[in-house]
């Protein structure tokens, strides 16, 4: 019987993995807006005083521009490496699980 406990804490553990990686990809789209949101402000605000450093408008609105896409893909890539990480527990979860059934069988 402590196999089978042992079994059901384990795809218990992989099953919560597998719903914090639905609610990552859920909530990346929201995340990743609010960067861009943040971003924008930020330049807003920070107009009057980095406008002189850029010469132009032109100038000042590519590197707005650049530093926002910057970090929408800094934020992509955070979340799709703990994306990327999770599989991987869950994977060794799964592995994990193979072989205490396979014992179990062979027992």
């Amino acid at each position: 019987m402590s196999i089978k406990n042992e079994i059901i804490e384990i795809q218990k553990k992989q099953n919560h993995l597998k719903k914090e990686i639905q609610r990552i990809r859920k909530a990346r789209p929201k995340n990743i807006t609010k960067v861009t949101f943040v971003m924008a402000v930020l330049i807003f605000i920070l107009e009057h005083k980095l406008y002189p450093l850029f010469g132009n408008a032109t100038n000042f609105v590519i590197i707005g521009i650049s530093l926002t896409v910057l970090m929408i893909v800094c934020t992509y890539l955070y979340f799709t490496q703990k994306i990327v990480k999770k599989e991987r527990k869950i994977k060794n979860i799964g592995l994990q699980l193979y072989d205490i059934t396979r014992l179990e069988n062979n027992n």
